[in-house]
């Protein structure tokens, strides 16, 4: 199976590729800035939990999913914990925007995306104590000031290993309690882009004004009648279960497939 998304670097800035749906109903692209977004990988582990017959977050047939390149400053972060080591981001945000007229923002890692990313019960004690009190289950989580300043200006990163365990969040006796989880395969990631360091196109990323991003103009929409049509499995997953980790293997290659039929230019960002 071959990996069409992925990155490509140079000295100063590397390029991502991310994929974002459009959330709130929104029929128009809601771009990145204070938004999160994910590589195929991630997005299918999204929506896997938030399936397309059942999800509030967005309308599987007519909200935008967009492939966008995006070109960050290369830079050095320590002591980081959704990183899963990596010194190339900051700690992943959560981000949201309550409904289309009010502006987005990102905050400290929520708990139903640090149990996307598997993260420990040792980890999940320090950041969420309520988090084995199932009323808490949106409970907001309390990150060190200098981690949610450092997140504030740079790119955040979270992976998403298989199986998905979002599906945890939903249960009152999960099988693996939240903290505990299965065996874990890498598999995606998760990005948040801080809007105030987005540059603009006349802009050098991490010279001008302290920006270190930017998103490129050229984007790509695809809708889900697009992705059925590539072999997207857009069947509900009960949520006392796993979703397949085949099925959400099958729906990132049908992710990175529609957006290849797509496109006429580039064989990827920074190519």
């Amino acid at each position: 199976d071959v990996v069409w998304f992925h990155t490509k670097s140079n000295q100063d800035t590397t390029m991502l590729e991310l994929v974002r749906v459009a959330e709130n109903g929104s029929m128009l692209p809601d771009f990145l800035a204070n938004h999160a977004s994910a590589d195929a990988e991630g997005e299918a582990g999204f929506m896997a939990i938030c399936q397309p017959d059942s999800c509030k977050f967005y309308n599987f047939s007519y909200s935008p999913f967009v492939r966008y390149c995006v070109e960050i400053e290369n830079v050095h972060i320590a002591n980081t914990n959704t990183t899963n080591g990596s010194y190339a981001f900051s700690d992943y945000n959560s981000c949201i925007q309550a409904g289309l007229d009010n502006p987005a923002t990102c905050d400290c890692d929520n708990l139903i995306d640090r149990v996307f990313g598997h993260e420990s019960g040792d980890l999940l004690s320090r950041f969420c104590p309520a988090y084995k009190d199932p009323k808490q289950r949106f409970y907001a989580c309390k990150c060190d000031p200098e981690s949610l300043n450092i997140s504030a200006t740079y790119t955040g990163m979270m992976p998403v290993p298989l199986p998905i365990a979002g599906s945890l969040f939903f249960q009152d006796i999960p099988p693996y309690s939240m903290g505990k989880y299965p065996p874990s395969t890498p598999f995606g990631h998760w990005y948040h882009t801080p809007a105030a360091t987005a540059c603009r196109y006349n802009q050098r990323i991490g010279g001008d004004d302290g920006c270190n991003w930017r998103r490129l103009p050229t984007a790509h929409i695809a809708y889900g009648k697009n992705l059925l049509s590539y072999g997207f499995n857009s069947s509900s997953i009960s949520t006392t279960d796993f979703p397949p980790d085949s099925m959400v293997r099958q729906n990132a290659k049908a992710i990175r497939d529609a957006f290849k039929a797509i496109r006429t230019t580039q064989r990827c960002c920074g190519c």
